[in-house]
């Protein structure tokens, strides 16, 4: 059998097949100058972005000792893919005859047989053997009595391998889960599985997502979006937003499934919403009519005005704040009670009315621990009943210890003179993210952590821990940064300098913290501090490993945008020797340009993301930027 198929590879006809065998079969220089080629490892299971670039594949003998499952997908100009597997022969699988003598009995009976019939009609005695017939348009009918016969079309062969795999699925063949089972694709491919439950979706338009999405020709539209298209919030069709569906199904988006894939797998059947309007529709009703909401008592509890929807408050505002939907109800203790509606931020009475209810779940503390709250706030020094009273309308409420654990705190309400719940909240902003009563914090944990109540406080101590950090450095901060004499330095790296993302000294990145410590990052914490009253002692990193220090460096100095010469000439360098170092870690917090073709500024402009998360934007650029179609100037972008 390989002798017959040697005698017909070749590059004149090679179109005709899809052809999975033993790659050392064939002479791999001779491939490597006909195909494109991109490939995958054991270690990396994701597709490559870069499907046709044929420079990112080295020699086959340096890839063969990287790893023992080598995958490569060969993509010819004209669109045809081939498909090989390192140690396996493919044919016992798959086999494509074109007009040549053989005889496909000698195949395994679960082989899936192809024949491609045009001019040797002296062959037909063995159609028979045939799962799939092609041929030309007006000699369809004549063989019509032989089985599944299709006209030859002007397509890329894959689509037509992948029409076949298709139909053999729908038929529920057996040669196709033989197939699937024996080749593997699941190993090869972890998410391929979901492969033809997108491909059978009403909800995935193939020309229209090609068309919106203008990638290579020779890229399978539902393995891009099976692979890549969703986690850059591609859609699949229209009628399907991939955004929507996770803002209305969060757990899949915590999950990190793919959208339209959970959907014909799960969400169907669960009666998912795939849109905001279905969802808040949905959830308006939950709310409305569930028992736990009181429309009077919420509109006169939080002081709702009389032109607002109190059912639409609570859901989209009012749950966020941890306004209660009614008195025998507690947004905050749900949450509490059931971490994983609190980790999403699901609205929790929604949550308790479509799921909650049915399971059981607890909507309160136990008496025992309300009572252990309740005297919490009894007992601080920093709650005066007289005070509270005096200062607050608690009309509807007898029991002032009882609003302010529940209510008032969610005003913004103070329990005494000596003590702002927004301050407090301010100081510490993950007590304020947890949705936590800030006096009730202080008394039970804040107390013993030396958490400050004030700004005064926090600054206070902020200032101190930066002042006598190794890693701040006043005098090389003010000359690389060129901070205007009688600004105090550690107070403006303390407000200013880190969200600028300047270092504090040659040792200590801001950019790098905040990458290595994404809970730091999230809530904008100034990172030297975090690390000098936490990170320390939790041996937090604080730098990229040296290889990833050399990838940036590299990316840098290679891009045709970065202009050395330029570079030195156009800004004062005093004190850095190295150009490609002062603009990868200092040059672009301070606006400076890479060359002259690439405006750092304009680059931000044109994508906010990227300056909110404080990256280099020729980094940026080179390392996602160039693939995913990214402007580099505003005059680019409104073209």
């Amino acid at each position: 059998m390989k002798n017959t198929l040697k005698k017909h590879i070749d590059e004149n006809d090679i179109e005709h097949y899809l052809l999975t065998c033993d790659l050392m079969e064939y002479d791999f220089k001779t491939i490597y100058k006909t195909f494109d080629i991109s490939y995958f490892t054991k270690e990396k299971d994701l597709i490559n972005n870069n499907f046709a670039d044929s420079q990112m594949l080295k020699d086959y003998e340096s890839i063969e000792k990287s790893t023992d499952n080598l995958i490569v997908i060969l993509i010819k100009k004209f669109k045809l893919r081939l498909s090989f597997r390192k140690n396996s022969d493919f044919s016992n699988h798959i086999f494509i005859c074109d007009d040549c003598d053989f005889d496909s009995t000698v195949l395994k009976d679960d082989a899936i047989k192809i024949a491609i019939v045009k001019d040797n009609w002296n062959k037909l005695e063995n159609l028979m053997n045939y799962d799939y017939i092609f041929t030309l348009k007006e000699r369809v009918k004549e063989l019509r009595d032989y089985g599944r016969v299709f006209p030859i079309v002007d397509e890329p062969v894959f689509n037509q391998i992948k029409f076949i795999l298709n139909d053999l699925f729908r038929l529920k063949s057996n040669k196709f889960y033989h197939f699937v089972n024996d080749v593997n694709f699941q190993r090869v491919f972890p998410k391929i599985n979901g492969y033809f439950k997108i491909l059978n979706s009403d909800y995935f338009n193939d020309q229209w997502y090609r068309d919106t999405y203008d990638f290579e020709d020779n890229t399978d539209s539902v393995i891009h979006y099976l692979l890549i298209g969703y986690e850059k919030n591609y859609d699949p069709s229209p009628d399907f937003s991939t955004e929507e569906y996770y803002e209305c199904n969060k757990d899949v988006k915590k999950h990190g499934m793919n959208p339209l894939l959970h959907y014909e797998r799960y969400g169907r059947n669960e009666n998912r919403y795939i849109s905001i309007e279905q969802k808040n529709e949905r959830d308006y009703g939950l709310i409305l009519n569930s028992s736990y909401f009181d429309r009077e008592w919420y509109d006169r509890t939080y002081d709702i005005d009389d032109d607002v929807d109190s059912v639409d408050h609570y859901l989209h505002v009012g749950y966020i704040k941890r306004y209660n939907p009614g008195p025998d109800f507690s947004t905050q203790e749900y949450f509490d009670c059931n971490r994983d509606v609190k980790k999403v931020l699901d609205n929790p009475l929604v949550h308790y009315e479509l799921i909650g209810k049915k399971e059981k779940r607890e909507t309160h503390f136990s008496d025992k621990r309300h009572k252990e709250d309740y005297d919490l706030i009894l007992n601080s020094p920093y709650f005066d009943k007289d005070w509270y009273e005096s200062n607050y309308d608690l009309s509807g409420f007898d029991d002032s210890v009882y609003h302010y654990l529940n209510i008032g705190y969610t005003k913004g309400y103070n329990p005494g003179p000596d003590f702002s719940t927004n301050e407090y909240f301010e100081s510490n902003r993950d007590v304020e993210k947890h949705g936590m009563n800030p006096l009730f914090h202080y008394e039970k944990y804040g107390r013993n952590e030396n958490r400050p109540i004030s700004l005064e406080q926090r600054d206070e101590r902020d200032y101190d821990l930066i002042l006598n950090s190794p890693y701040f450095d006043r005098e090389w901060y003010e000359h690389t940064y060129d901070i205007a004499e009688g600004v105090d330095s550690v107070d403006h790296y303390l407000h200013v300098g880190y969200i600028k993302r300047y270092n504090p000294g040659p040792d200590f990145s801001t950019q790098e913290y905040f990458d290595r410590n994404r809970d730091v990052k999230k809530v904008l914490d100034n990172p030297l501090v975090h690390y000098e009253l936490r990170g320390r002692k939790e041996k937090r990193k604080i730098h990229f490993s040296n290889r990833r220090h050399q990838n940036d460096y590299n990316m840098i100095l290679e891009s045709p945008y970065f202009d050395k010469d330029w570079y030195e000439s156009n800004y004062d360098l005093s004190g850095f020797d190295d150009s490609v170092y002062h603009y990868l870690n200092i040059g672009y917090t301070k606006g400076y340009n890479p060359g002259p073709d690439f405006s750092t500024d304009e680059y931000y402009e044109c994508h906010p993301d990227v300056r909110e998360h404080g990256m280099n934007p020729l980094l940026h650029y080179e390392r996602y930027g160039r693939q995913e179609g990214r402007k580099i100037s505003l005059k680019n972008n409104d073209s």
